[in-house]
């Protein structure tokens, strides 16, 4: 590792952290590509919903925190994640106007 030679570790730490990035499974576990398989599995009705609700705030919580997703694009993921009987509900309650959608 050329970096390695530099005798600064900030460069190493950081090209030893890039190196390995695929094998740290938190870096996995928070990561938009691991929310939309949730929300995937979710929608496939594969997990059950408590577990769901709860992954899916830690994950969309840590993942808006470090600015890797908004706000809206969470929200509609978990929407989209959530049956259509339950959408339709919480749209008539909410009141919300989809003819912009």
């Amino acid at each position: 590792m050329p970096e390695y030679a530099t005798k600064e570790d900030q460069v190493f730490y950081g090209a030893l952290k890039k190196e390995y990035r695929d094998t740290d499974h938190e870096h996995l576990k928070y990561s938009r590509q691991f929310l939309q398989a949730l929300v995937a599995q979710a929608r496939d009705e594969k997990v059950e919903a408590k577990e769901f609700v709860a992954l899916y705030h830690r994950i969309s919580t840590r993942l808006a925190d470090l600015g890797l997703i908004e706000g809206i694009e969470r929200a509609n993921l978990l929407l989209t994640s959530l049956l259509k009987k339950v959408v339709s509900k919480i749209v008539k309650a909410h009141k919300v106007d989809q003819s912009k959608a």
